[in-house]
């Protein structure tokens, strides 16, 4: 239950870690909302690999069996999240 805890809070930093450099980007430095949420999806990525892999799970595991297959899933999600900012954003349901 313990590394239950860690893994939530964990995703719930890299999630307030990516709203917050996506605002960032789009308020401060006018970054297209598009690249933007594209590129603090994958900032707060490597937080979340990072984090979990040293604190939650406190692994010993080599990073060439771990890394492919956090991002593979990570890199799909960045596609379908992209995606469908992509469509929303035509939409004018976002920004």
């Amino acid at each position: 239950m313990k590394a239950f805890a860690k893994f939530v809070g964990i995703g719930g930093l890299a999630t307030a870690i990516q709203y917050g450099l996506m605002i960032s980007f789009i308020e401060f430095l006018a970054i297209n909302a598009v690249a933007a949420s594209a590129s603090s999806y994958a900032i707060s990525a490597v937080f979340n690999y990072t984090a979990n892999y040293y604190w939650t799970f406190n692994s010993n595991t080599k990073h060439l069996q771990t890394l492919p297959k956090f991002a593979l899933a990570s890199i799909l999600v960045l596609a379908i999240n992209t995606l469908l900012f992509c469509f929303f954003c035509a939409q004018d349901y976002i920004i």
